[in-house]
């Protein structure tokens, strides 16, 4: 989702929580100058609250957020629209269905300023027609049209003519109050509220009160000033009706029984002024779901040089013979970015990074095939960074695999383009087609149990289910091309790549090979147990299938469910592991 649509529905929501708290809890209450200054406010905070990121206050020094903020779910995960047509590959191609909704909103937002213009031209039409007098240092238009009394800036707007001398001193005491209180000001500021924010419904509820709210000031001071309080509620009855000037303040202001009701009610107890500060927790909820630090929107507040993305790169073919597929659409669910395949299955997304840690999470959609996807988190981005997403899509029905996992690499630094996916993908289909000829190796070998590729990809174990263990590729003994002459072809026939830096191996190796001189196992049960020159081991039981320990994953249930079979690792065998690795292994 554009981050301009996510700045207005959280605008939009702030909004609404400000009219519904104060239509539940303040609306009865006679409190009428703070009413006023909090729909005034409080409508101003609400255009700031969606810019405030509070996830560096709330995150505690692990850089986990606290449980209660966790349960408050952050608005921008569920931003991404279940279906987008939009395409980068071809951006004059039409508009995506966000500009659409940005152009209405904007189309609407201009209506309501054109009104608001022609009211104001009208007003000008009216003062030119008026004459000019004075009552109490403000200034008076004596207009001989039959119209109801008003009062907009610091002018009074009446014709004198149509009232007796008791009802015009209370009609103009009354717009005195709007003139000297500048409720003006509140108008406007409804006006604003509508122009920008005109599909709320919430936003027109916020207008009224704001306007109803206002009569009910003036009413109070008229009544404070000494008016009879039946005689001056007769004389609304009689001059109810429609507004002429919807821009001022107009005295028979619609919604008389309520502000008849108002006017007798008594005086709210001080006590209900707690009712205000209710609002506070509200606040800190909605911050709390609009946690995002929009640092793609303000770098230089964000401490940045400039907007920071994840550009990611990829091409999506299908599972059988890897031929492109065109019209495949790309969506990250969770920045709401989209993007749908060329002809040479090639796609783009620039991802914003919205917060210290950004997760992607890209889809894959197009008909007759089954759906796919892959996720990451990337913690501390702090400048623009590429990743690569190759797709692999598998026809409905097709035999072969129901899912195949997509490849996901990093590349730092720069953003990729279709020469480095393609590269990424010819990586990806070697991967593929070695697991192709790993898997009818196993279907054709039915005497192996398992087949174990070390994590520098240069030895190979095979443990047959008679017991026996066949090592390749270690020094002094078989060879790889041995391995492929027995069994068959089923490696990556492409370079390989080590996903582990040289120290970690050597590390492990060391490791490795002190602990098979020192270890001896307490399970008299089982057949071997194999440290293969990396972070894993592999449990050989007399009865059932070989069991691959990893002893570097963080998890301390791994170790500790060795042990309790086999017996204690040695010392050298560190608890933790070494955790110099790079990449996924």
């Amino acid at each position: 989702m554009p981050v301009l649509i996510l700045y207005f529905l959280k605008l939009s929501i702030s909004l609404s929580v400000v009219w519904i708290f104060y239509q539940l809890l303040l609306r009865r209450l006679t409190f009428y100058s703070m009413n006023r200054w909090y729909l005034l406010l409080y409508s101003l905070l609400c255009f700031f609250i969606p810019l405030i990121n509070v996830s560096k206050v709330v995150e505690e020094p692990s850089g986990r957020e606290p449980l209660i903020v966790q349960y408050i779910p952050s608005m921008v995960q569920y931003a991404a629209p279940p279906v987008v047509t939009a395409t980068h590959a071809s951006p004059a191609a039409g508009w995506d269905i966000w500009s659409v909704v940005l152009v209405a909103m904007a189309l609407g937002g201009l209506f309501l300023l054109a009104r608001l213009v022609r009211r104001w031209i009208s007003l000008i039409r009216v003062r030119k027609e008026a004459g000019l007098g004075e009552y109490r240092g403000i200034k008076v238009y004596r207009m001989n049209k039959s119209i109801a009394p008003f009062s907009f800036g610091r002018a009074v707007y009446i014709n004198e003519g149509l009232y007796p001398e008791k009802e015009l001193e209370e009609i103009i005491l009354h717009e005195y109050v709007h003139v000297r209180q500048r409720h003006t000001v509140d108008i406007l500021l409804a006006e604003l509220l509508t122009m920008v924010n005109w599909y709320n419904p919430f936003v027109w509820l916020i207008r009224y009160s704001i306007r109803q709210n206002l009569e009910f000031i003036a009413d109070r001071e008229v009544i404070r000033a000494g008016a009879d309080r039946k005689s001056y509620q007769y004389h609304l009855l009689k001059m109810s009706g429609p507004m002429e000037y919807k821009l001022a303040n107009s005295f028979n202001f619609s919604s008389l029984k309520k502000r008849i009701v108002m006017m007798n009610k008594l005086k709210s107890a001080r006590l209900n002024l707690a009712r205000f500060a209710l609002i506070l927790p509200l606040l800190a909820v909605l911050l709390a779901a609009f946690r995002s630090n929009y640092r793609h929107v303000f770098p230089a507040a964000a401490g940045g040089g400039g907007a920071v993305f994840i550009n990611e790169s990829g091409i999506v073919v299908d599972y059988d013979g890897y031929a492109p597929l065109e019209g495949v659409r790309v969506v990250d669910k969770v920045s709401g970015q989209t993007a749908t395949t060329d002809a040479r299955g090639y796609y783009h997304l620039s991802i914003p990074v919205k917060s210290d840690t950004t997760k992607v999470y890209t889809s894959f959609y197009k008909a007759g095939y089954t759906d796919t996807w892959f996720e990451n988190d990337y913690p501390a981005v702090k400048e623009t960074t590429g990743m690569f997403g190759i797709g692999i899509l598998i026809k409905k029905n097709a035999k072969g695999p129901m899912f195949v996992p997509p490849y996901m690499g990093a590349q730092p630094g720069r953003e990729p383009d279709y020469e480095d996916a393609l590269g990424a993908l010819k990586w990806m289909t070697q991967q593929m087609d070695g697991l192709k000829a790993y898997v009818d190796v196993v279907k054709t070998h039915q005497e192996v149990a398992l087949f174990y590729t070390t994590e520098d990809k240069g030895k190979e174990i095979v443990i047959l289910k008679n017991g026996l263990v066949e090592r390749y590729g270690y020094p002094g003994g078989k060879t790889l091309e041995d391995l492929t002459a027995k069994y068959g072809s089923m490696r990556d026939p492409g370079p390989r790549e080590t996903p582990v830096t040289s120290a970690y191996l050597s590390n492990w190796q060391r490791i490795s090979a002190e602990a098979e001189k020192s270890f001896h196992t307490t399970n008299s049960s089982v057949r071997h147990i194999i440290f293969p020159g990396d972070s894993r081991i592999i449990a050989v039981p007399a009865e059932g299938k070989p069991v691959v320990y990893d002893m570097d994953n963080d998890d301390p249930k791994e170790r500790t469910a060795f042990e309790d079979l086999y017996g204690k690792l040695p010392d050298c065998v560190p608890a933790a592991g070494l955790h110099t690795h790079t990449g996924n292994r």
